[in-house]
């Protein structure tokens, strides 16, 4: 409490409201441009410098005393946030045309999704930014390199690889039906070979594939004028690396909702059942967990390493009422994508599908709840499970899995994403 200022803030408020005669300056950051208007302009500043000096002052002893506010709240036990955000660029539109939006910056966030930078391309909306964030946290905790294709908030397609482009390939595969229209991500600066795929330039408009925004920590220069290519893709340059937010918070009527970031994957694997996993994978997994971890609730995903090692999400299913949905979503997302991909005779379609999904791994982002998840699972062809536990039902599901002779591992660490 000794170190609390009294004086300091004092002035600042007296100066702050006099600003129509005295400049007040409440960061070293100010000293450079008011010291050049003083010196351009016969030692005066104007009018619109003093009034925005004076926000500064009165939105910094309102932080001040909001930092002290919290922390002699939490000193008795009682939890409070003030937050402060400062005003940013109107959006085109919010979720829909008829409503108004705007993206305003955490004050106190190092880095921020508002720092992102658009080299090319149309107006961002409100929805683009809610599918770009959800991109970026796709490929946070994966190996360079790493694409997300995010549809609605959920990633859509999911791939590591040696390279980018062969990243970016698997991740439009894994639906490319839903690709059209994406926002999508990368980990690593972005390069020419990379964006020929999308076929901008074709002169038959039919091959060319339509992104809504393409977002990554850098762009190589022929990489950049090849998206410029399409006027209206909006081309981001943002380091998902770097937006790692310690707490998460939602707006609700008159009320907040506060909880700690998901930042961790799992505690430790354990195996419940007689049979081992089909495929022992660590990195395999560490990608359906992240995929189980970004797909809306009930969330399924099923992730497999292809012949050529790429790692990518096969199919998911979320957003589902119950979790048996989002399972039959998931693999039949799986099956469509096997049946195109597939190069031999009719006959042996089924079978090759079904090996696929043998040596594939499917992760749940909670526990399932009765045996006829793990039943579902077992009849497409699926092997390995991966879930965190902790249902009332564990034992049975675990006895059922063994009577089927297939494998499910606990994680012990639920990604439920509401």
């Amino acid at each position: 409490m000794e170190q609390v200022d009294i004086g300091g803030p004092t002035m600042i408020r007296a100066a702050a409201k006099n600003h129509r005669w005295v400049a007040v300056l409440t960061s070293p950051a100010q000293y450079a441009e008011v010291i050049a208007e003083l010196d351009a302009n016969g030692v005066s500043l104007a009018a619109a410098t003093l009034h925005l000096l004076m926000r500064e002052a009165f939105n910094h002893t309102a932080d001040y005393d909001a930092a002290i506010a919290q922390a002699v709240d939490e000193r008795i036990g009682v939890h409070s946030l003030r937050l402060a955000f400062d005003g940013g660029p109107s959006l085109r539109y919010g979720e829909n045309p008829h409503q108004r939006a705007w993206l305003l910056r955490d004050r106190a966030a190092a880095a921020s999704i508002a720092d992102a930078e658009v080299l090319s391309g149309k107006e961002i909306s409100h929805n683009n930014m809610v599918d770009l964030a959800a991109a970026l946290e796709a490929v946070q905790d994966l190996p360079v390199e790493a694409c997300a294709v995010v549809k609605h908030a959920n990633p859509c397609g999911l791939a590591v690889a040696a390279d980018q482009r062969a990243a970016f390939t698997a991740a439009w595969e894994g639906d490319p039906v839903s690709a059209f229209g994406s926002v999508i991500a990368f980990n690593a600066p972005v390069q020419a070979d990379t964006v020929d795929f999308l076929d901008l330039g074709h002169p038959d408009r039919s091959r060319r594939k339509f992104v809504e925004v393409i977002a990554a920590p850098g762009f190589a220069g022929d990489a950049l004028e090849g998206l410029r290519v399409h006027p209206n893709l909006r081309v981001v340059r943002v380091d998902p690396g770097a937006l790692r937010p310690r707490l998460a918070f939602r707006s609700l009527p008159g009320a907040c909702l506060l909880q700690e970031a998901d930042a961790t994957l799992e505690a430790g694997y354990a195996c419940q059942t007689r049979a081992r996993p089909a495929v022992d994978d660590p990195d395999l997994v560490r990608l359906g967990l992240v995929a189980a971890r970004q797909v809306k609730s009930n969330a399924i995903a099923v992730v497999r390493r292809r012949p050529d090692g790429i790692l990518q999400l096969l199919g998911m299913g979320g957003g589902q009422p119950n979790r048996l949905d989002s399972i039959r979503l998931a693999v039949g997302r799986c099956r469509d994508n096997l049946a195109r991909e597939y190069r031999g005779p009719e006959e042996g379609r089924g079978d090759y599908i079904r090996s696929v999904l043998g040596s594939a791994v499917l992760v749940s982002d909670a526990f399932f709840p009765f045996p006829d998840n793990v039943e579902a699972a077992a009849a497409a062809g699926l092997k390995t499970m991966y879930e965190p536990g902790g249902a009332l039902r564990d034992a049975k599901v675990v006895e059922r899995a063994d009577e089927l002779g297939v494998c499910v591992v606990f994680t012990g660490i639920r990604h439920f994403k509401h």
